[in-house]
């Protein structure tokens, strides 16, 4: 009669199949980590590019469809010190109308000339009072409205540019605002012969990139762009 022997894996085999599953493991988790930190990059370097591509895109169609002669600028440093040094967290703010596209609507449109008739104020800009500020964009509609292409007063720009935008006051109202980006490094202008010229630097904490194993660093991420009021006349200037 044939016995069949059963017998089990011997110590050296049992450790040789622990260490092979330990040393999966150990691929798997790395691969995990890798794929985390690729992961929490992608989404800081989407996240403040992102707010820089509105803050720009926003700003770049107002200075374009602006008279030179409605804006007013404050420039402004900010309040901490980022790395050592002060950056500008400036103000402006430039004239604007309800709505640009009805030509036929004399609110907006003079009928005669078909200038526009100045209407509301848009303000921009940067909290001071942190490291990573926060860039907003408030619409003040001034009542009754400038028509002229005069800009607005720089202590209403002033009144109207507070770390805490709940404190700005306009006509003895709050204006409606809205946040267009944060961890605002630097926000400045610059006038050239009549093109302004805008630089907006975002820098946001990150952790180590997915192939180091420092600690956690920085994403910066810069924006320059020039804009020449369209609506200008010859002889204006600020």
């Amino acid at each position: 009669m044939c016995r069949e022997t059963k017998r089990g894996f011997s110590l050296l085999e049992m450790m040789f199949a622990v260490a092979l599953f330990a040393l999966l493991m150990i691929m798997v988790f790395a691969f995990f980590q890798y794929a985390t930190r690729s992961f929490q990059l992608a989404s800081v370097r989407q996240g403040i590019q992102s707010d820089g591509l509105r803050v720009m895109n926003s700003l770049q169609g107002d200075l374009r469809r602006t008279a030179e002669s409605t804006i007013t600028l404050e420039a402004r440093p900010a309040t901490v010190t980022v790395d050592g040094a002060t950056p500008r967290r400036d103000a402006i703010s430039v004239a604007g109308l309800y709505n640009w596209n009805d030509a036929s609507n004399t609110d907006n449109f003079d009928p005669g000339t078909g200038q526009p008739r100045w209407n509301r104020y848009i303000v921009y800009y940067a909290t001071r009072n942190e490291e990573g500020g926060h860039l907003y964009k408030l619409v003040l509609e001034p009542a009754p409205p400038p028509v002229a292409p005069v800009p607005l007063p720089l202590t209403e720009l002033q009144d109207n540019s507070k770390d805490d935008p709940s404190l700005n006051i306009f006509q003895g109202g709050n204006p409606a605002f809205v946040q267009l980006a944060r961890n605002v490094q630097e926000f400045s202008f610059e006038n050239k012969s009549g093109t302004i010229v805008v630089h907006l630097t975002l820098r946001e904490r990150r952790g180590a990139r997915p192939n180091s194993a420092s600690g956690s660093g920085v994403e910066v991420f810069e924006l320059v762009t020039a804009v020449r009021p369209e609506n200008t006349y010859p002889s204006t200037k600020f």
